[in-house]
């Protein structure tokens, strides 16, 4: 997920929260805030991995957004 995102200089990721979801796959989902070096919020980030549970086949999401809301990043693999 890491390769995926962008973060300025001094920008660092805080990890929020997570939590999971199961039914026909096992859902992961992380919730991150991107923080300047002055600890003030300026970004958002949600990264899901889905693991289907009769392959064990796994597909990611991950999407940045900016303190306005603005879509920086939005990829899935």
């Amino acid at each position: 997920m890491l390769k995926k995102i962008k973060l300025n200089l001094g920008e660092e990721l805080k990890h929020d929260k997570s939590k999971s979801k199961k039914n026909m796959a096992k859902t992961e989902i992380y919730y991150y805030s991107i923080k300047n070096e002055l600890d003030e919020v300026v970004g958002k980030i949600i990264h899901e991995v889905h693991t289907f549970l009769e392959d064990s086949r796994k597909i990611q999401f991950v999407i940045q957004k900016d303190k306005d809301g603005k879509t920086v990043v939005q990829e899935s693999w």
